[in-house]
């Protein structure tokens, strides 16, 4: 033994003294025998008490003493004789006869017993007659008496170490398994009251051919558990190879659907789609078995708000009736209460599915469509209205009255610019944001000439709580289901919000569909997963690994875009994105007509004016 156990012994003949106790520099207990060296061979009795069921402890107790005789380094010129002696297990009476007997032999320590009743008597006679005593129990006392010591660990000391080890892993369950010849804690060493100190704790793993040491925790200094990072996951990963997990899922295409086949079935091979493929290759990277069930309620997962409790794949994963559960099922704060989540496998968010635009025969004044005739009227009478009330405000207002010569300031002759052609040339140029060469003067026309610029720039259009609105108004515009939701879009003049994943393989299937826009929100897919599993951490890793080469790629491919009908509008798309529309001369001829009107309005508007100009000038010149 090593680390300031019991050493030190000088031997003494068969009247020695007996033994005493004496503390270190450093603290920590040794017990001392203090002999003198003679010629002969000494025998030394140690005592020992064991109870029944206890042969393994009482044979390791002869074998020490073997061991001792047999190194003549560790008692020259000694022998060590063990003396046993079998009390019962709660026997405190006869366990005191039996150390009266065995200290009536001149034994110079006592070793045992286990029980913590008969030990307690065993020690306090001990004690008493100062002689060694040493324990191998478990011991939960927080003080010792002088001579006693003991072989094991405090309880609390090791209760410190696994709880390190429970903390590191998320344990459970555990079991603790050790077979040592020197103990699980290595050189023995004391504390001033007697309890071991200073013992360290191997750490090891159990893999496919032997034990392998994959840290240390350590009592000296607080210094704790040191685990080799490599091992800190080891097992989460063991937690699922050769395991057989249940995992539960909803018929939804791509995801699970049942196969298409005219023979019957049975078990995994029911199933086809994205998630199952997906759970094919976590398998083969994580080397797990599963079962595919269904769903009973047919229901992703929702709480209760009444009860609490949770209904489709989310409470079968709570209730522990599922080790997994996989389909499109959006991961959400609410649900994260409930499971855990792994990371997710598929990124997606709201979008709207709508019916393709009908291409209608093109008119001559087809560029007029964006406006209805309704608001185009509208437009014209508030062009008309602005201008009029432009032409009186500016003839009301003072300020709108100028004097044209200013070198003359007794003029009494004043002007003014918004005459009724000025005001209309006027409101046409801001409406077509040319300008004019006209500008109001007046606070009271610039309020009037800034109205229209003012309405939409203090316009607030809440779009999405207006559209709520609207819906919770209407509970007819809900779908009870994608599927729905898809008819009544294909039926015209119904939008519906949907997630853009089920868009996108709606679309590559349905050439009359498109999405509009881009995405409203921003969610994913994951699978969800007790709490606190083992599974999680390992399955997340996994998940990364397939998005990074690749896989989740190739899948999403395969469903998508080539299995089950996939890619019948892959000609419509080509065509769409090589080629551009052509404008014709029916889309844009209304144009060029308002152009040759507009140039025939200002011919006519000419001569009339040089006729009226001719006539006016006429006269003067025959006077």
């Amino acid at each position: 033994m090593a680390n300031g156990s019991i050493l030190n012994r000088k031997f003494i003949d068969q009247a020695a003294k007996m033994p005493k106790t004496k503390h270190s520099d450093n603290g920590s207990k040794r017990i001392f025998i203090e002999t003198t060296e003679t010629k002969f061979d000494i025998k030394w009795n140690e005592g020992g008490l064991f109870s029944e069921g206890e042969e393994e402890q009482e044979l390791m107790f002869r074998i020490a003493a073997e061991r001792i005789n047999s190194d003549p380094t560790i008692l020259p010129r000694s022998t060590l004789v063990a003396q046993v002696e079998k009390i019962g297990r709660e026997d405190s009476f006869h366990a005191n006869k039996k150390v009266c007997g065995l200290l009536k032999n001149g034994v110079a320590g006592i070793f045992g017993p286990l029980s913590g009743m008969t030990s307690e008597h065993v020690q306090s006679i001990c004690d008493a007659l100062e002689i060694p005593h040493v324990e191998t129990r478990s011991d939960f006392e927080s003080s010792r008496d002088e001579l006693s010591i003991n072989l094991y660990p405090r309880p609390s000391v090791l209760a410190r170490a696994f709880m390190d080890l429970v903390k590191a892993w998320n344990w459970r369950h555990f079991a603790i398994v050790y077979e040592e010849n020197e103990g699980i804690t290595g050189s023995v060493s004391f504390d001033q009251l007697g309890f071991r100190s200073g013992f360290t704790l191997d750490v090891m793993t159990l893999n496919e051919e032997d034990l392998q040491k994959i840290g240390v925790w350590t009592e000296k200094d607080n210094k704790g558990l040191n685990i080799n990072k490599k091992w800190l996951h080891h097992y989460e990963k063991l937690a699922l190879e050769n395991k057989t997990l249940i995992v539960t899922t909803i018929l939804n295409e791509p995801y699970t659907m049942l196969k298409q086949s005219g023979s019957k079935k049975d078990g995994n091979e029911r199933y086809e789609g994205y998630a199952v493929d997906l759970i094919y290759e976590l398998s083969k990277l994580l080397h797990f078995r599963y079962n595919f069930t269904e769903v009973k309620d047919k229901a992703y997962g929702s709480q209760n708000e009444t009860s609490g409790e949770w209904n489709g794949m989310i409470g079968e994963v709570k209730r522990g009736e599922a080790d997994l559960a996989i389909a499109d099922l959006t991961i959400t704060s609410k649900r994260e209460k409930a499971v855990d989540f792994t990371l997710p496998f598929m990124n997606t968010g709201i979008s709207i599915l709508f019916r393709k635009p009908t291409t209608k025969v093109t008119t001559l004044f087809s560029f007029l469509s964006p406006f209805s005739m309704v608001v185009w009227v509208y437009v014209v009478g508030a062009y008309v209205g602005v201008s009029v009330i432009l032409f009186v405000v500016g003839r009301l207002s003072p300020y709108e009255w100028d004097n044209p010569h200013p070198c003359r300031q007794d003029d009494q002759v004043l002007e003014n610019d918004f005459s009724l052609l000025n005001s209309f040339w006027f409101t046409i140029g801001s409406l077509m944001q040319q300008g004019s060469d006209l500008a109001p003067k007046s606070m009271s026309t610039r309020t009037i000439a800034g109205s229209t610029c003012g309405f939409f720039r203090e316009s607030k259009i809440p779009t999405y709580s207006n559209m709520w609105k609207f819906m919770a108004s209407r509970q007819n515009v809900f779908a009870s289901s994608n599927a729905e939701g898809k008819k009544r879009v294909l039926q015209g003049n119904y939008a519906f919000l949907m997630e853009s994943a089920s868009i996108e393989y709606t679309i590559e299937r349905e050439c009359n569909l498109t999405q509009i826009g881009g995405l409203l929100d921003s969610k994913g897919y994951g699978i969800a997963t007790p709490k606190d599993s083992p599974y999680l951490r390992p399955l997340s890793q996994a998940i990364l690994k397939l998005q990074e080469s690749g896989v989740l790629h190739q899948l999403k491919d395969r469903w998508w875009k080539q299995k089950r009908g996939g890619g019948a509008c892959a000609d419509d798309a080509k065509k769409a994105s090589s080629s551009v529309t052509e404008l014709s001369l029916g889309n844009v001829g209304g144009v060029f007509v308002v152009l040759l009107g507009g140039i025939a309005a200002a011919l006519i508007m000419a001569l009339f004016e040089f006729m009226w100009r001719a006539r006016k000038v006429a006269p003067d010149r025959v006077n």
